[in-house]
C-alpha cells in the first residue's frame, strides 16, 4: 500500500484570518512544496484545505513571503510573492484551487534539491524559513533521477541532500496521513518530530497545530563534566510556546568521515519546556563514546519524540582533546595537596607534630 501523506511544515506563530491574534514581531518566509502526482487524485481536496485553513488562512500575515512549488516526476515554481495584505492571500488561495494531481512520479529527492537551489538563487531578504512538503508517497523517482531505485528506496544522494535542509536551521516538523513509520523515518533523518493520522478525515479534524512554538539552538554544542561524568551542554531559547512542551530525544548520534557508522552519544533524554526563555541542556553521553569524539569535529544528529523539536536537529560541533575530561584529575590532586598542608599546620599548632630535628618540650611537674 502507498504510502500516504507526509507533511513537513515549519512551526509559525499563530494569527487569525485577519492576523488579529499574531503577536510575532518577525517575518516569515514560507517555502511550500506540493505533490500534485496522480495518487493524490483522492486526497488533494482534502490537503488543500487543511493547507489553506490551517497555514494560509491563520499563520501567513503581511511582511510575510510565499514560495509555493508543486512536484511530481517534474518541479515547477508555482508562485513566489511577498505578502503586503489580505489581498495576496486570496491570489495564493486562487491559485491553489487550480493544482491538480496529474503528474506520474514522486520525486521528492529532486523536489528538495530545486528548493534548496532555488532559494540559495533568491534570497529570502533574512527571513527566517519555514520548509513545507505535502506528498502522498514515498520516494518514487522516474528513471533518470539522480535519487531513482526501488520504490520508497532513500538512496544516499537524497539522504546526503535532506541533510542539507536539515542544517539550514528550517524548522522543520512531519504530518502524516497513513504510515507512521516512514513519517517517523523522515523525521529521523531530517532531525524533525513526526505527526500523523489514519487518514485525510482525522487531518481535517485537526485544529490544534501549535505552529508558533520555536526551541531554537543559541550556542555551539559543548562537553561538560558533572561528578566526573560527560554531558553535551546545549543552549537552546524557547519562543512563542502556548502551553508546557515535552522536548524528548529518543537517540542522539555523532558522525565523522573518521568513524564509518553512526556513533550514539546518549538515549532518552526528556526535558519539560515550561515558558519562553533560555534553557540549559545537559545530556548524559555514553561514558565510551569520549575516546571516539575527543579532538574531532562532526555532526550532531537528533532524533525527536514527543510534542517539541530543536532547530537545527542536526548541526556541527567540535570536542577538542583538552575536553576530554582529564582535567579533573590534576584538580583533584591540587585539592588533595591543599588539604593535607592545612591538617598539618593544624596539627602543628596543636603541637601534635614535631619535626625529626627539633626535640619535643615536656613540661614540668610541680
Amino acid at each position: 500500500m502507498k504510502l500516504k501523506i507526509i507533511f513537513w511544515v515549519g512551526l509559525v506563530c499563530f494569527s487569525s484570518p485577519l492576523w488579529a491574534q499574531d503577536t510575532r514581531d518577525k517575518s516569515l518566509d514560507f517555502i511550500i512544496l506540493l505533490d500534485k502526482s496522480l495518487s493524490m487524485d483522492d486526497k488533494i481536496d482534502a490537503v488543500k484545505t487543511f493547507f489553506r485553513r490551517e497555514i494560509l488562512e491563520k499563520q501567513i500575515k503581511p511582511g510575510d513571503s510565499v514560495l509555493l512549488i508543486t512536484f511530481y516526476g517534474k518541479v515547477e515554481v508555482l508562485l513566489d510573492m511577498a505578502i503586503t495584505s489580505e489581498i495576496e492571500i486570496t491570489k495564493i488561495s486562487a491559485t491553489l484551487n487550480t493544482v491538480k494531481a496529474d503528474g506520474p512520479y514522486t520525486d521528492i529527492g529532486s523536489a528538495i534539491d530545486f528548493t534548496s537551489q532555488y532559494v540559495e538563487k533568491n534570497p529570502r531578504m533574512g527571513k527566517r524559513q519555514h520548509f513545507i512538503l505535502l506528498t502522498d508517497g514515498i520516494q518514487e523517482s522516474p528513471p533518470g533521477s539522480p535519487y531513482a531505485g526501488p520504490k520508497g528506496y532513500l538512496s544516499h544522494p537524497f539522504l546526503e541532500n535532506a541533510k542539507t535542509i536539515a542544517q539550514s536551521g528550517w524548522k522543520i516538523q512531519i504530518l502524516g496521513i497513513g504510515s507512521q513509520t516512514e513519517a517517523s523515518a523522515l523525521a529521523d533523518e531530517l532531525s524533525g518530530s513526526a505527526k500523523v493520522w489514519e487518514d485525510s478525515q482525522s487531518m481535517l479534524r485537526e485544529t490544534e497545530i501549535d505552529f508558533f512554538e520555536d526551541l531554537r539552538l543559541t550556542e555551539p554544542a559543548k562537553l561538560t563534566y558533572f561528578s566526573g561524568a560527560p554531558h553535551l551542554s546545549l543552549t537552546v531559547n524557547a519562543e512563542n510556546l502556548q502551553k508546557s512542551r515535552l522536548l524528548k530525544m529518543d537517540k542522539i548520534y555523532f558522525l565523522s568521515e573518521s568513524i564509518p557508522d553512526k556513533l550514539v552519544l546518549g538515549n532518552n533524554f526528556f526535558m519539560e519546556i515550561t515558558k519562553n526563555g533560555t534553557y540549559t541542556l545537559q545530556i548524559p553521553i555514553e561514558p565510551e563514546a569520549i575516546s571516539q569524539i575527543s579532538g574531532k569535529s562532526g555532526e550532531i544528529l537528533i532524533n525527536f519524540s514527543g510534542d517539541l523539536a530543536l532547530s537545527p536537529g542536526r548541526f556541527m560541533a567540535n570536542f577538542p582533546i583538552s575536553e576530554d575530561g582529564s582535567w579533573w584529575i590534576p584538580s583533584l590532586l591540587a585539592l588533595a595537596f591543599c588539604g593535607l598542608c592545612f591538617i598539618i599546620v593544624l596539627l602543628m599548632r596543636k603541637n601534635r607534630f614535631v619535626p625529626e630535628n627539633e626535640e619535643r618540650i615536656v613540661p614540668k611537674k610541680p
